[in-house]
């Protein structure tokens, strides 16, 4: 079977982490599509924090033609992928990579909006976890009656959007009024909650709500819009 080896930096589009599905069944189409099982897919993300600095192995779910779902990852040794391959594999990003030319710095504008009016989201990964099904008049009354316990099922439902959301919107308005814009206004919102004794998930929750690049997002038709509220 052929054998695919992903690495990302930061900064280069959604995570190997979040998109994992996404990016092995691009490659399945673009690289080997008359093959009936995707290839063996092996990722590394190389980010600046050390943080997923391995090789993992992951598998999926095949749903159909260049359809995957459900990834699970497990670690994979460099003595291992090389058994695999047949070769050693550079745990970089190879003497062929071409960086590509550095975009635009961008300056977060945010407005609020109401939760029950975004677009109903895809079904993600696990269709009981996050699924598209939920009447108007059931996102209607989870306004009025928020679920504010935490679920073991991932990290989006591992706390309390509620708070976090008032939160963002809050402090991003202080943060206007007082001048600070930018990716200042984001490292002030989170000074700013943090000193309010925001930490652990609600923290990482708050910052995937106010940074661009990080945060929580749905396409629209010409930008992506990030979610705060």
């Amino acid at each position: 079977m052929p054998v695919a080896v992903a690495t990302q930096t930061d900064q280069e589009g959604p995570s190997l982490v979040n998109a994992a599905e996404d990016y092995a069944a691009a490659a399945w189409r673009r690289l080997c599509p008359n093959e009936i099982e995707p290839p063996i897919w092996i990722q590394r993300q190389l980010l600046s924090s050390g943080s997923f600095d391995r090789f993992a192995l992951v598998t999926f779910s095949r749903t159909g033609p260049f359809e995957l779902t459900e990834p699970q990852w497990s670690e994979i040794t460099e003595v291992e992928l090389t058994r695999l391959v047949g070769v050693a594999v550079d745990p970089g990003r190879g003497d062929g990579y071409v960086p590509r030319p550095a975009e635009p710095e961008l300056e977060p504008r945010y407005r609020t909006f109401w939760t029950v009016r975004l677009p109903r989201p895809e079904p993600f990964r696990a269709k009981a976890c996050m699924p598209t099904g939920i009447s108007w008049g059931d996102r209607g009354l989870r306004q009025l009656t928020p679920r504010r316990q935490a679920r073991r099922c991932c990290w989006y439902h591992g706390g309390d959007w509620h708070r976090v959301c008032a939160a963002a919107i809050r402090l991003v308005r202080q943060a206007e009024r007082a001048g600070v814009a930018g990716h200042g206004g984001n490292d002030s919102v989170h000074d700013a909650a943090r000193g309010e004794g925001l930490g652990g998930w609600e923290l990482d929750a708050l910052d995937a709500l106010i940074n661009p690049v990080d945060g929580i997002e749905a396409p629209s038709r010409f930008r992506t819009v990030g979610y705060i509220s």
